[in-house]
């Protein structure tokens, strides 16, 4: 048996060619693989498309759904150039990527119009309790009114003294705590201070006690409320009558007296 045959060479190669070059010869072409691009593209496009339904998490999908659609390009122009597989992986993660992109710009209109929706209803239903409170407060501050004396009637603005000693002037009428009354501004036009009083008071010809009494200094004025403490409406402040009474504070000295009558 030649030396050849004994270690398995080959005896019938080509005149000429060298060894090396026959084995490259007889192996054949080499397999490329398939394109990491191509499966990075396809994985990618998995991610993006399943993530892109999911609002929040679809921001971060949407970027990599836009990588998958990248690295597909990227695939398909190297699958070309080298002759790797992998080109349906490319397409396939190019086709994903894209429906990825476009569903989350789908689902990211219609949350963004839910939560607009949700804020603008939250907004309605604020401004309708904001409402209702300041109903409420002002039913409450009526309320506190006419329990602490704030509440105010229609303007009178009778002047029922107006002379060289003194300007008497019936404003509106009003409401406290005590009862129902009249709030007056009085002007002391006389050197002396007086002192200024209101007796016999009737109210629709029924007599009543009175809250008032004040003194006003020479040359001042002075805004002063008169309560009839059994009056307890504004609405029954009808045909009020009584006497004003202005003594000088010093000497009580009884200077005047005039008519009150409010109807």
């Amino acid at each position: 048996m030649p030396a050849g045959d004994h270690f398995g060479t080959p005896q019938n190669f080509p005149e000429g060619m060298p060894n090396n070059q026959y084995q490259s010869y007889n192996r054949g072409p080499q397999k490329q693989g398939v394109s990491g691009y191509a499966i990075t593209s396809l994985v990618l496009g998995i991610i993006g498309l399943l993530g892109s339904i999911i609002p929040i998490l679809n921001n971060v999908t949407f970027v990599l759904a836009g990588f998958a659609v990248i690295f597909a390009i990227i695939a398909l122009v190297l699958i070309k150039k080298s002759g790797k597989s992998g080109k349906g992986l490319a397409i396939s993660g190019l086709v994903l990527g894209v429906l990825g992109i476009i569903l989350t710009l789908v689902v990211q209109a219609f949350f963004v119009a839910a939560i607009d929706q949700i804020l603008e209803e939250s907004a309605t239903e604020t401004n309708n309790l904001e409402e209702s409170a300041l109903v409420a407060n002002g039913e409450n501050s009526d309320a506190s009114a006419d329990a602490q004396g704030s509440e105010e009637g229609e303007p009178i603005g009778v002047t029922l003294v107006d002379d060289e000693l003194m300007t008497f002037t019936v404003n509106k009428k009003t409401k406290d705590l005590f009862g129902a009354g009249y709030e007056v501004s009085i002007q002391n036009k006389s050197d002396k201070d007086l002192l200024i009083g209101l007796n016999n008071v009737s109210v629709n010809g029924t007599m009543q006690d009175v809250l008032f009494g004040t003194t006003v200094t020479a040359g001042k004025n002075a805004n002063e409320t008169i309560t009839i403490m059994g009056i307890k409406d504004m609405n029954e402040l009808v045909n009020t009558e009584a006497t004003i009474s202005v003594s000088d504070e010093n000497t009580f000295e009884r200077l005047a007296e005039y008519p009150f009558n409010v109807d």
